[in-house]
C-alpha cells in the first residue's frame, strides 16, 4: 500500500470512529425542546427531569423575552424567539407542544417536517382533517407523534386494564366518569377562537378513558348536552353513550364547579371505583383503586410514580428502542371521533349515530 493510500485509510478510520462514538452518545439519551412557556410546562419538566435519559435543551416563545425568562427560571440552555428557530436546532430530538388547542395540529406537522418527534398535549387535533394530516406527516418523515394523556401511561391504568382484559369484573355494564374544576376568567379555556370549552379541555380525558377501557370500541350512539358561557364556549357538558353490546357510559365535565373527579366501572361480577383517575402519582403518593364484590373489597395500589415521567419514558422507548407508542395516533383518532360526535350532538340537540366510516 503506497503512502497516499495509507494516509487515506487512516483518515477514513478516524472519521468513522468519531462518527461511531457520536452516534452511540446520541442513541443513549433524548434532547427535548419546549414549544411555549405555558404553565403546564412546569409539571411536565418536573416529570421529565426524573428520567436519566432525557434533558430539556431549548424553549421557544413568540417573545424572546418570555423565552429567556422561562429558560432562566427552568435552567434551560437555549431560548428562542420563534418556534421555527427551535425546530431548526439540530440538537433537539423531540418537542413537547403545549400551545393553545387550535395550534396543536399545525405545529405537530411542522415539527415532523423538521424531523422532530412530538409529544403534544391533548387534544392533538380538533378535526378529522387535522388528524389525517398529522398521521401523514408522521409517516412521511418517519417520526413518532403521540398525544399527551399522561394518565394512560401510569401503572394504575395498566392495572385497571389488566382487570378488564382478564374479565375480573365479568361483563361490563356501565362506566361513569367525571372531571370538573373552576377555571379563572382569564384562562384561555374561555376563548372559543383558541379551542376552549369543557369538551376540549376536560371531557377529552373522559372520552379517552372510556375508549381505552372499552379496548378501542366506540359507542354506536351518543347524546350530549352543554351549558354555554357568555364567551361562547361550553362551560359544561354531560353525555350518555351506548355501545353495541348494550354497555353504557356517562360523562360529566364542567369549567365552573368545584374540583371533582372520579371513575366507576360496573360489571356483572364486580365494580371498580377510581378516586383519582387523571392525576395518579402527581403528589408523590401511592395511587389506588378498589375492586368491590359481594361480601368484599380489594384495594389495588400503584407505585408513587409521576405520570409525566411515564409518558416521557414512553417517548424515550420509541426513539431509542423503536418501541410503539402507548397512545397511538389511531387511538387518538378514535378519541377525536367521539369528541366530535358529542360536539355535534350538543349543537343539534339530538342523538348522533357513529358510523365506522367516520374513522
Amino acid at each position: 500500500m503506497n503512502s497516499v493510500c495509507r494516509i487515506f485509510m487512516i483518515q477514513l478510520i478516524v472519521v468513522s470512529t468519531a462518527f461511531s462514538v457520536d452516534t452511540t452518545q446520541r442513541l443513549t439519551s433524548v434532547n427535548w425542546g419546549i414549544l411555549s412557556t405555558a404553565k403546564i410546562n412546569d409539571t411536565f419538566i418536573s416529570g421529565l427531569r426524573k428520567s436519566g435519559r432525557s434533558s430539556v435543551v431549548a424553549v421557544a416563545s413568540r417573545s424572546i423575552d418570555r423565552a429567556r425568562t422561562y429558560a432562566q427560571k427552568q435552567n434551560i440552555q437555549k431560548a428562542y424567539g420563534s418556534y421555527e428557530e427551535l425546530l431548526a436546532d439540530p440538537e433537539v430530538d423531540v418537542v413537547y407542544i403545549s400551545l393553545p388547542n387550535t395550534l396543536h395540529a399545525q405545529w405537530c406537522i411542522k415539527a415532523a417536517e423538521a424531523k422532530k418527534h412530538v409529544l403534544c398535549e391533548k387534544p392533538i387535533a380538533l378535526t378529522m382533517q387535522e388528524i389525517d394530516a398529522i398521521q401523514k406527516a408522521a409517516q412521511e418523515n418517519n417520526v413518532t407523534i403521540f398525544e399527551g394523556f399522561a394518565y394512560l401511561h401510569h401503572p394504575q391504568m395498566v392495572q385497571i386494564m389488566e382487570h378488564i382484559k382478564a374479565k375480573k369484573l365479568g361483563i361490563l355494564n356501565h362506566l361513569s366518569v367525571c372531571l370538573s374544576m373552576t377555571e379563572e376568567p382569564d384562562n384561555i379555556v374561555w376563548q372559543p377562537e383558541l379551542g376552549g370549552g369543557a369538551l376540549w379541555d376536560l371531557a377529552v380525558y373522559c372520552n379517552s378513558f372510556i375508549t381505552t377501557v372499552n379496548q378501542g370500541e366506540l359507542p354506536v350512539e351518543v347524546f350530549a348536552q352543554t351549558a354555554m358561557s357568555e364567551t361562547g364556549v361550553d362551560s359544561s357538558i354531560t353525555a350518555q353513550l351506548k355501545f353495541k353490546e348494550g354497555f353504557t357510559a356517562h360523562i360529566t365535565s364542567s369549567l365552573n364547579t368545584p374540583f371533582r373527579q372520579g371513575a366507576e366501572l360496573i360489571g356483572s361480577q364486580a365494580y371498580i371505583t377510581i378516586p383519582d383517575p387523571w392525576r395518579p402519582g402527581w403528589d408523590g403518593q401511592e395511587s389506588s383503586f378498589s375492586v368491590v364484590r359481594d361480601g368484599g373489597q380489594e384495594k389495588i395500589t400503584s407505585q408513587p410514580v409521576d405520570p409525566f415521567l411515564c409518558e416521557v419514558q414512553a417517548m424515550e422507548r420509541c426513539i431509542l428502542e423503536d418501541a410503539q407508542p402507548i397512545v397511538s395516533l389511531n387511538e387518538s383518532r378514535k378519541f377525536l371521533c367521539l369528541s366530535l360526535a358529542l360536539r355535534k350532538s350538543a349543537l343539534l340537540k339530538e342523538k348522533i349515530v357513529i358510523e365506522n366510516q367516520e374513522l
